[in-house]
């Protein structure tokens, strides 16, 4: 569902004004007929599917009754705050109140509304707006500003910065396949590489600085001054060719502080092709000693969590890109995570175990490590993860035909290659009533009463593969469902249920179930605060739907979830929540936690499931509404 301009434009108004519109204003305020907005209007209400645009004698109003189409107003009020920025941003001068108040029909009072409701993302990049005579400036650092520009078109371009052509429509100036070219060419020459994901983050960075240099704009100031810039023969040499090159092919003079900002970004975007010597390098490397704290900070996070990982299988390449990740964050250089949210919403546990990993870092290197970033390290960790965790209960899987040809062998193999240590391959012999398997392979027609069959052909054509594996898929889900069935019901109590019929904010919903717990005896003092400090690090919403809050540290006295169903949508971030659970996790139950975290979020993702539980009126219809949705 999208606007036209003159559609947003039209919505604005109205939502501005604090009476009804003639039709004949706003036709001579956006220079068209009378009759193109009526249209435009029809159209509008059409869009919509709710006549959200009424009329009387005096004139248009906007009907306020409507979720959806506040919701649309909020997002086109999110498309004035971005035009503001970028407008404002791209001129060196100050500009007119009063004109931009006529560039974007809307009072001045509503003009410094959006303003005021701007501050928490100026703050985010240590700038502010000042009006002075009428005249509106930014004050902060021009290297802030870059910075602010990068998050401005990333949200424009809804995160999709992997896409070389989608960052071309923001600089119809600078053509970046060829600055792509001319920097890899570059980076290449002295051994070193830009993996994909980061190689358009670069390329934006300096697309910004290269229009921004065109453009008159001065970065007067070091950019890192807590950084050493001792630049060894390669470093210098790379930096100094790459200088020349862009002052050659976009007519730009690169002055000592735009010269760190280059070596800046490279330094946190680009690896070396020789890992070894740069591993020896950096043990060598006494006042940083990043390879011995990253080694401790693991080994810490997988006893913590009871994981059988072998820290050094993958320790080099994993210290290489956290070494790369510091030297970002201090740069405050954005990478843009493609599978950042995939990876939140669909492996929620490894997401944890990486969130617990960003913390012990910013520890130690007093570092602040945002949402893509905690998704990078997720990425680092899951397959150890994943192919490290015990299953649950494995998969027993026998095999009913006759071995002609090793048919049993060629399927048995392929299992084992793709599910390892999740399936048990099981003879006709040991399976019984009394110890059945969960799965039947079969060529045989006719039903078989011990267990789920799939039928296959001799070949294991494609067709095969697929059928075996949702089958091996729908077995893991049951048992999985049979575990959490038995679990999770003993973790909620009627006393920590509660359904909310007033306007809350995500801050009140986090208090007000931390002090619950808290005064139930479930938890330690401090808990709510530290599930503060959680949801600070990364949004416990999924999907515009529910928030999983909890602690950081598995520290509950009693493994414990508080449950909370709001008739009023609650704004979580961005989105808006009805149903909340507060997760309070006992050391003693952390062998668990992967189960029962998952499993807690795949349950509320089916949304059949969740509307049920939206449903309920008391805590044994909630109970009730869980035990079904399992089974």
């Amino acid at each position: 569902m999208s606007l036209s301009k003159r559609q947003s434009q039209i919505l604005q108004v109205l939502k501005n004004s604090s009476y009804e519109v003639s039709g004949n204003d706003l036709a001579n305020l956006l220079n068209v007929t009378s009759r193109t907005i009526r249209n435009e209007i029809k159209n509008i209400n059409s869009l919509l599917e709710v006549k959200c645009i009424q009329s009387n004698s005096q004139g248009y109003f906007l009907d306020c009754s409507s979720e959806d189409w506040m919701k649309l107003i909020d997002v086109e009020d999110e498309n004035i705050k971005n035009q503001l920025l970028r407008i404002v941003l791209a001129n060196e001068v100050a500009l007119n109140v009063d004109g931009l108040c006529e560039q974007f029909y809307m009072s001045r009072k509503r003009f410094m509304l959006i303003l005021d409701s701007l501050k928490p993302i100026m703050q985010e990049f240590n700038l502010t707006f000042k009006v002075e005579m009428n005249r509106l400036y930014i004050i902060g650092s021009e290297f802030n500003k870059r910075a602010l520009i990068s998050s401005l078109i990333y949200r424009e371009a809804n995160n999709d910065i992997a896409n070389i052509q989608t960052i071309s429509l923001f600089f119809s100036d600078i053509n970046l396949n060829e600055l792509k070219t001319l920097v890899n060419g570059i980076v290449k020459k002295y051994s070193y590489y830009i993996k994909d994901y980061y190689g358009d983050n670069l390329i934006l960075n300096l697309a910004i600085a290269i229009s921004r240099m065109k453009k008159g704009f001065v970065l007067n100031e070091s950019c890192f001054p807590d950084l050493s810039w001792d630049m060894d023969e390669t470093s210098f040499k790379m930096v100094y060719e790459l200088k020349a090159v862009l002052e050659t092919n976009y007519d730009i003079v690169i002055d000592a502080h735009n010269v760190e900002y280059l070596r800046g970004l490279l330094l946190g975007l680009m690896k070396p092709v020789y890992l070894h010597n740069y591993i020896t390098q950096m043990e060598q490397e006494s006042d940083t000693n990043i390879y011995q704290s990253m080694k401790r900070i693991l080994t810490k996070t997988f006893d913590y969590f009871m994981l059988d990982i072998d820290v050094d299988d993958f320790l080099i390449n994993f210290v290489i890109h956290i070494n790369a990740m510091i030297n970002r964050c201090r740069l405050n250089i954005n990478v843009n995570n493609l599978l950042q949210y995939n990876i939140q919403m669909n492996c929620p546990f490894v997401y944890e175990v990486a969130v617990f990993i960003a913390v012990e870092i910013e520890k130690e290197f007093h570092i602040r490590i945002p949402d893509s970033e905690i998704g990078f390290i997720a990425m680092h960790i899951g397959f150890a993860i994943e192919s490290s965790m015990e299953s649950i209960s494995k998969i027993r899987i026998m095999f009913l035909y006759g071995n002609y040809l090793n048919i049993v062998e060629k399927v048995s193999q392929y299992i084992m290659d793709k599910y390892g240590d999740k399936v048990e391959i099981l003879s006709q012999e040991v399976c019984s009533m009394q110890n059945p398997a969960d799965l039947i392979v079969s060529m045989i027609d006719g039903p078989i009463l011990l267990a789920d069959t799939v039928q296959i052909s001799p070949f294991l054509t494609p067709k095969d593969k697929t059928c075996v594996d949702e089958a091996i898929r729908k077995c893991e889900k049951e048992k999985t469902n049979k575990i959490i069935k038995k679990d999770l019901i003993q973790y909620f109590h009627q006393n920590l249920f509660f359904i909310n019929e007033k306007p809350l904010s995500k801050e009140e919903c986090i208090s007000f179930l931390g002090q619950q717990l808290e005064d139930f005896g479930v938890v330690p003092s401090g808990f709510t605060q530290s599930v503060n400090d959680r949801e600070e690090l990364s949004s416990t919403c999924f999907f515009d739907h529910f928030a999983i809050p909890h602690s950081i540290e598995l520290n509950a006295i009693k493994t414990t979830i508080a449950v909370m169903i709001s008739k009023v949508p609650i704004k979580w971030e961005e989105q808006n929540v009805k149903f909340i659970m507060m997760l309070a996790i006992n050391k003693e139950d952390r062998k668990n936690f992967m189960v029962l975290y998952d499993g807690i979020i795949n349950l509320l993702c089916d949304y059949q499931n969740l509307n049920y539980i939206l449903e309920a009126k008391n805590y044994n219809d909630f109970i009730d509404i869980i035990v079904k949705s399992v089974n």
